[in-house]
């Protein structure tokens, strides 16, 4: 479901590792909802978004901290910032309902999010610091 492309790519090596990073525990967690065993998977579900969502945090703030040091256009900082709280506050959200009645709705419900919401964020808002990027050797 998370699916690499090469249209992802921001050419910022340290950024496109950690959105593939993104990518990879998005594959877990798609991968578990869809086992068909019956098997209550409540803990290790929770497990993986509360992985998703500390990975996420830390690129966050690795972007930020970068666009800070290196001087990134104020009003696009503060768009793209809003933009991550923005994802903390829909996770947030979803994690408050009751997904251990509806595990696997509500878990797919979040993954689909996920999967629109981090492919869209590189598509639109980080390819705006791509050439910002380009010539300051990251």
């Amino acid at each position: 479901m998370f699916k690499w492309k090469e249209e992802f790519s921001t050419k910022v090596d340290i950024f496109d590792e950690e959105h593939k990073k993104l990518f990879e525990i998005g594959n877990r967690l798609y991968d578990l909802i869809k086992l068909d065993d019956e098997i209550d998977r409540y803990d290790e579900i929770m497990g993986v978004i509360s992985e998703m969502a500390d990975y996420a945090k830390y690129h966050f703030k690795h972007e930020e901290e970068l666009m800070h040091k290196y001087g990134y256009p104020p009003r696009e900082f503060f768009k793209h910032v809003s933009e991550h709280k923005a994802f903390f506050m829909e996770v947030e959200k979803m994690m408050n309902k009751d997904i251990d009645v509806e595990q696997r709705e509500v878990s797919m419900h979040l993954v689909t999010f996920l999967v629109d919401w981090i492919s869209n964020h590189i598509l639109k808002t980080d390819m705006k610091y791509a050439d910002f990027f380009a010539d300051k050797d990251i």
